[in-house]
């Protein structure tokens, strides 16, 4: 995700995971879905960063509507939570910081109105156990895990091939 310098585009409350977006996904049943934003950049009030609102996944599924080209949590849903006393939370975060959070929590970010970029890696997990009711590719491979001699064989792999193909 990324928010260029002076981006003045404003992403409204919601609450969806971008790896099985559950919300237009009829054949996912439960919400065991979490996501990751990885700070790139630093992410402050001023240059629109995340923001959640506490104990929001709590609530439930919440209906989303569309406006303005987004989908978004219903706004009049959305203001009685806000008005009934949770949280609004930024999440000011350096390079390299994380902050994850349930499906349901809804979340938005602002404008960025400096001159600096704000870039976030998202990365969406699902439980193994939460396939979808009726598939319609075959389901992801499951991670496997790997030894750090593992990990430096296949490292070593690509490093030769990428010097054996420079060479040619």
């Amino acid at each position: 995700m990324a928010a260029p310098p002076s981006d003045c585009g404003l992403r409204r409350m919601h609450a969806r995971a971008c790896f099985a977006d559950w919300y237009s996904d009829p054949d996912r049943l439960t919400p065991e879905l979490i996501s990751c934003s990885v700070a790139i950049d630093r992410c402050t009030q001023s240059n629109g960063c995340l923001t959640v609102l506490r104990g929001s996944h709590l609530l439930g599924r919440l209906d989303h509507v569309s406006a303005g080209g987004q989908t978004n949590a219903d706004p009049q849903r959305v203001e009685a939570v806000v008005g009934a006393g949770l949280e609004v939370v930024p999440c000011v975060i350096e390079p390299g910081d994380a902050v994850f959070f349930h499906a349901n929590t809804l979340h938005s970010s602002a404008p960025n109105n400096t001159a600096d970029p704000r870039w976030m890696l998202v990365c969406c997990f699902c439980t193994r156990s939460n396939q979808p009711a009726k598939p319609v590719n075959p389901p992801p491979p499951f991670f496997q895990a790997w030894t750090d001699d593992a990990v430096s064989i296949c490292a070593r792999k690509q490093i030769d091939a990428q010097r054996q193909s420079a060479r040619m």
